[in-house]
């Protein structure tokens, strides 16, 4: 269950970062913010807030932390992730 919430937390935040530019010659498409992602960026992050034992609220200062352990935990050697 921590890990689902922890990859949830990690796609929220991936698609929270897209809002502003949709120039597709900046960004790779995939990373283009799309209609349909406001809407799966706020039901990523209802699940999120449910899911939590503490039902704590997403903000930009939990998401920072959020991010920076789940990196943590992906390359604790720091092999990929500087």
């Amino acid at each position: 269950m921590n890990k689902i919430i922890k990859l949830l937390f990690t796609f929220l935040i991936v698609i929270s970062t897209q809002v502003g530019s949709q120039n597709s010659e900046v960004y790779p498409s995939v990373l283009v913010e799309k209609p349909v992602d406001n809407h799966l960026l706020k039901l990523v992050t209802a699940i999120s807030e449910r899911a939590h034992i503490n039902q704590e609220k997403v903000n930009n200062e939990s998401s920072i932390e959020i991010l920076e352990t789940f990196i943590e935990t992906l390359d604790s050697l720091k092999v990929y992730f500087l």
